[in-house]
Formats: structure tokens, sequence, C-alpha cells
């Protein structure tokens, strides 16, 4: 009996000695201690200090007017004052011309950024209400920028239900079904594929280039030859941008040629965009994997990255740090040159911030890791 308490006795303190033990270890580690307690205060303020993505923004809404009647003025007055949105309305007597004109003009202007969508009041608006107590309500909306075109569309709902309990019409019905553009390209993954393709390469290659330093044993060896450390990090960014060519080429053309996906801008300029962003992929990753002492610390930090890097982007928006995020500026370079047919000149702002980016880890990462890390001496 005595034996057994002695043997539970030990068994306990061996239990409590690994328990110790491993406390010590992760006291140690700096970077599972950010994780453990930073991680959620960062989450928290960043949602806290932030808007939601789909009402963050704001648009332009254009609407024609032919019926220029009291009503159809009402209509308006309705969009300009009192939806919930944060939608922007401009009339023809904006821009000094007539209906016809005007919807010519918003019709050239709906697949750029100036414009999320028009309204068209036909001729016999007022009299269809006041008569046949229904009419007809033409919208023609830009889904290309798909928050643009929810905030659009959640103001259009507002203002149509306010202008019909106000006039105390609840019997008329105002009939609309909106015309996304461009029609010929509509599909799911037509609106899916810039955020798609951005973040497959961003986190194929963020993921593996975490490994490239801290899961390379021959390194320590190599390092003890004349090999300059900068020589390394060179070598390794110039490797995986390597792999990223290929990449990048495999995805734009399946996109292209297995599901019909149509680019509005020349292949070179898309893969151009895409390599710049992939450069930054690259380094970024580098960096998590020089200041990480094992692999599992690297990956820890490539998914708190991308993770904080989803949730600004896509639930949270905070301006002053959302431009300067390589997924926002790639998704917004990518739009604007496949869909709305800009020149790689017309998106320098993202090739800027992307550049700029790219070239701060890349010094960071010579610098670190030729005059901090000293682990492989």
């Amino acid at each position: 009996m005595s034996i057994d308490i002695r043997s539970l006795k030990e068994r306990r303190k061996r239990i409590f000695s690994l328990i110790r033990k491993e406390l010590d270890t992760l006291l140690k580690d700096k970077i599972s201690m950010f994780i453990l307690f930073i991680i959620p205060i960062c989450i928290i303020t960043l949602i806290g200090l932030g808007e939601f993505s789909l009402m963050g923004g704001s648009a332009d809404l254009y609407i024609i007017d032919y019926d220029d009647s009291e009503k159809s003025q009402e209509f308006i007055d309705m969009f300009k004052f009192n939806t919930t949105t944060d939608v922007f309305v401009k009339v023809k007597e904006d821009f000094n011309m007539n209906a016809t004109e005007f919807e010519e003009y918003a019709k050239e202007k709906l697949p750029t950024v100036e414009i999320v969508a028009y309204i068209i009041l036909i001729e016999n608006f007022s009299e269809n209400l006041e008569n046949n107590k229904s009419t007809e309500l033409p919208i023609y909306i830009d889904y290309i920028d798909f928050f643009a075109a929810f905030t659009a569309q959640a103001s259009i709902l507002d203002a149509t239900v306010h202008y019909q309990m106000i006039n105390q019409q609840f019997e008329s019905d105002v009939f609309y079904f909106p015309i996304m553009k461009p029609q010929e390209t509509i599909n799911i993954l037509q609106i899916a594929a810039p955020f798609l393709t951005t973040i497959m390469i961003f986190a194929c290659l963020n993921l593996i280039t975490t490994q490239c330093i801290v899961g390379d044993k021959p390194l320590k060896r190599l390092l003890t030859t004349p090999t300059f450390r900068f020589e390394v990090i060179i070598a390794k960014i110039g490797a995986y941008l390597i792999l990223a060519l290929f990449q990048i080429v495999l995805i734009l053309l399946f996109l292209e040629f297995g599901f019909g996906i149509q680019y509005r801008c020349l292949f070179i300029e898309l893969f151009l965009i895409l390599l710049i962003f992939a450069l930054n992929s690259i380094v970024i990753g580098v960096f998590f994997s020089s200041i990480s002492s094992t692999r599992l610390q690297s990956s820890q930090l490539f998914l708190f990255f991308f993770i904080m890097m989803l949730l600004i982007t896509q639930i949270v928006r905070i301006p002053a740090i959302v431009n300067f995020l390589p997924l926002e500026q790639a998704t917004a370079a990518f739009i604007d040159l496949a869909y709305r047919g800009k020149s790689l000149f017309e998106v320098w702002p993202n090739i800027l911030n992307l550049s700029i980016v790219s070239l701060f880890f890349f010094v960071i990462n010579i610098s670190y890791f030729q005059y901090i890390k000293k682990e492989f001496v």
C-alpha cells in the first residue's frame, strides 16, 4: 500500500514538473504569447474601430426622369433625403442634359467607378401610379463591385418603400427587376474571380515561404561557406517568384479557357499586376520565416496575418489600414484591369502601394537576417 502511495506521489510530481517545463517554454516563446493575448485585443479593436464593409462605402446613383412630374420629383427627393444608405443621387439637371442624353451618359459610366446604378422613371410614371396603381421601374446596376451593388439595391428598396408609405399608396406596386451589367458574363465565378485569384495566390505563396528559412536545415551548413546572408534572401525570393510565374499563368488561362472569364485588358497587364502581388506575398512569407524559431511559429504568423487581412478587407474596413493591405490593392487592380478595361498606367496607385510594401519587407528581411538573426552562426 505504501509503495502504491509513493508511486502516485512520484507520478504526480513528474506531471507537475512537466507542466512547469511546458509553461516555462511557452512563457519564453514571445510569438506564442503574442498570439494568445495580443491577437484577441487586436481583433476586438479592429472591429470596434472599423465599419461594416457592406455599408462602409458610398456610391453615385443616377435617376433619369422622363416623366418630369410632381410625383417623379417626389420619388427623386425620396432617394436624395430619406435613404438610410450612403448613396448620392444625381439627375440630368446636374449635367445640363436632357433625359435621352443623360441615359446614354449613364450607360457609358456604368462600367466605371463613377456610378453604381441608374434608374429610369418612365414617361407615364405618375399616371401609372394614379390610374393603374402600379408602374414599371427599370434599374441597371453595375455588378462588378458587389458591395456597391448591394448598397445600391438596399437604397432602392428603402426609397421605394418610403415613397409608397408617405404617399399612402399601399395598394400601389413599383415593379422593378434589376438588370445587372455587363450581362454577358454574369456568373458566380465572374463575380468571385478577382478576390478568389488574389486569395489563392497569397495563401499558397505565403504559406510555403513561411517555411523557407526556419525549415531549411542545410542552411546552417551553407552559411559556414563564404555565402553572404543577403544572397540567401535574394535566392529564396527569386526561386519562389519563378514558381509564381507558372502559378499565375495557370490560374489566368484556366479562368479564361476553362470557364470563359473575359478580360477587358491585355493578358500581360493582368499578369504583371498579379506578379507584383505574388512578390509581395513572398517577401512577407520570408519575413515570417526569418523571425520564427520553429515551423509552428511561422505557420501561426501566416494564419494570424491571413485572418486579419480577410477581416479588415471583407468585414470591417479601416481606411488607414485597408489601403496598404496587399489583398485590397491587388483585388482592386484586378477588377479595374480585367472588368473595367483600364490600362496598367491607370492603376498606378495600386502598383505603387504594392511596390512600397514589397520594398519595405525586402529591406526588413535583408537587415534582420544579416544583422539580427544569429541562430545559424
